[in-house]
This record gives structure tokens, sequence and C-alpha cells, in this order.
């Protein structure tokens, strides 16, 4: 082989392996996790790299969360998620990191509150085996 191409081959090795490895740092920043009450969430979305990440775990999270700004649409991070049952108990209460919030419920009833900047907002959800149930919250644009 010549110089030229080993010198391809060998830059081309180089590209794919760090793509890989940004792909799993990123693939790493979203933190799936289990609460104390063995509910398992995930939460993230900040850059495309990290959205896209979100993205591709949404489909094993029946609870999915969105917190953006209604005018601009531009999102809203560290977001206080509480999810309580029908019987009124805690099921879940964490704080997202990211924009989008993704959670796996038992079947049931919920009520789903979000807290951006002070200002709560709850919204009802149903999970069923065949219901997912996707929530958008709005909070107002900051002055």
């Amino acid at each position: 082989m010549n110089k030229t191409l080993l010198h391809s081959i060998a830059a081309s090795c180089t590209l794919l392996f760090a793509l890989s490895t940004a792909d799993a740092a990123v693939d790493a920043s979203i933190a799936r996790q289990t609460s104390p009450s063995g509910i398992a969430y995930a939460s993230g979305g900040v850059g495309d790299a990290r959205q896209d990440a979100m993205e591709a775990i949404r489909k094993d999270y029946n609870l999915q969360l969105t917190f953006a700004r209604p005018k601009s649409g531009d999102y809203v991070i560290d977001v206080k998620v509480k999810v309580e049952n029908a019987k009124h108990e805690n099921v879940l209460e964490v704080v997202s990191s990211g924009p989008l919030f993704f959670a796996s419920l038992p079947a049931g009833k919920y009520t789903v509150t979000a807290d951006a900047e002070g200002q709560p907002q709850t919204r009802r959800a149903t999970i069923s085996k065949r219901h997912t149930s996707a929530l958008v919250f709005y909070f107002p644009e900051r002055n």
C-alpha cells in the first residue's frame, strides 16, 4: 500500500472512532435513572445530539413531557416534576435537567405537576398498556 492510502485509512479510522466515542458520550449524558419508588425515568435534550438521543429512547417510556416557551418555542430546563397517582400518593418527584422528560409508569391515572421558575402547572395523564401520554407544558417568556 502506498503512504497516501495508509494515511487515508488511518484518518478514516480516527474519525470513526471519534464519532462513535462522541455518540457514546451523548448516550451516557442521557441518564436513565430509577426513583426510590422504582419508576424509571430519563431527562435531557439540550443540544441537537442530546435531543436526538432522547428521541431515540422516547418509545421506552409511556409518560413523555416537553417543557417550552409558548411564543419563541425555546426549551425550558431545570423543571421540577411531580407525579401523583389516583390515591394522591407521590410516585415521582425529580428535577428534569432538560426540556424532555420521560417516565415509565404503571397503568393508571396520574396528576403531573411541572414547576419552572416558580410557575407550577398541572395536567392529568392516563397510562395503559396501549396508551402513552405525551404532555407539553408551556411556561411564559421571561422578561
